[in-house]
């Protein structure tokens, strides 16, 4: 019965930390172009590097589609500036989200 008991609540544990998780909300800005900045920030992170999504949940997302489209393409300099906004987008407003970050150069390393 411990065992039974330790499992049941390691389980309820981690239910509550991923409620919990996803509760949490994220920077505010106050003035429109924070706002606007901090929307598209949001879109991107998430469809292109979302936590809670496997590969077959990615795939089903058009937004990740043409977004890996776009990384795909053999012009430099898009490749270049999208992966570069994108790390931009990880480390402002900071502190970067360490998923995320890791998540981003694991990617670019596995991709060159």
């Amino acid at each position: 019965h411990d065992i039974e008991h330790e499992i049941e609540v390691s389980l309820e544990a981690a239910i509550l930390k991923q409620q919990s998780s996803l509760r949490l909300e994220g920077p505010r800005g106050e003035a429109a172009w924070e706002r606007i900045y901090l929307r598209i920030r949001a879109f991107m992170l998430y469809h292109y590097l979302p936590h809670d999504l496997s590969i077959f949940g990615k795939i089903q997302d058009p937004a990740y589609i043409v977004l890996l489209f776009v990384t795909l393409l053999p012009v430099h300099f898009l490749r270049l500036t999208f992966l570069f906004m994108l790390l931009g987008f990880i480390v402002y407003p900071s502190p970067p989200d360490e998923f995320q970050l890791i998540n981003f150069f694991l990617m670019t390393k596995g991709s060159q």
